[in-house]
């Protein structure tokens, strides 16, 4: 990867919500207070580095060679390795998603800069 481009790697989290998950939410509860138990809604995690890209996808089991692989496994996770990428808040909210249900996505987004 050049150094002119721009990675950023997520785990997509894609579920029913219910209030007791409005805390993790990516607005905060606040903007919740109007949704409706059961309305698919979605957040994620996200890295910015290369090398924390390979960390995610060893602690999510993901194969970053097969492509059809990005879908994971919340019970495979390795969620000592997951806490030492995000914090203890953001390790919380991975588990309490995982305990409701949600389903979990492996994505990456590249981006040429501008020569600056």
């Amino acid at each position: 990867m050049s150094e002119d481009a721009f990675l950023e790697t997520e785990v997509v989290a894609v579920g029913p919500f219910s209030r007791a998950l409005a805390s993790a939410m990516p607005y905060g509860a606040e903007m919740y207070t109007q949704t409706r138990p059961g309305t698919w809604v979605i957040t994620g995690f996200v890295v910015y580095s290369l090398a924390d890209r390979v960390r995610l996808a060893d602690a999510l089991h993901v194969d970053l060679d097969r492509p059809g692989s990005r879908r994971v496994d919340p019970a495979k996770v390795d969620l000592a390795a997951f806490a030492e990428l995000f914090s203890e808040e953001e390790s919380a909210e991975f588990v309490q998603l995982r305990d409701a249900g949600f389903r979990f996505y492996f994505t990456d987004a590249w981006e040429q800069r501008e020569a600056t």
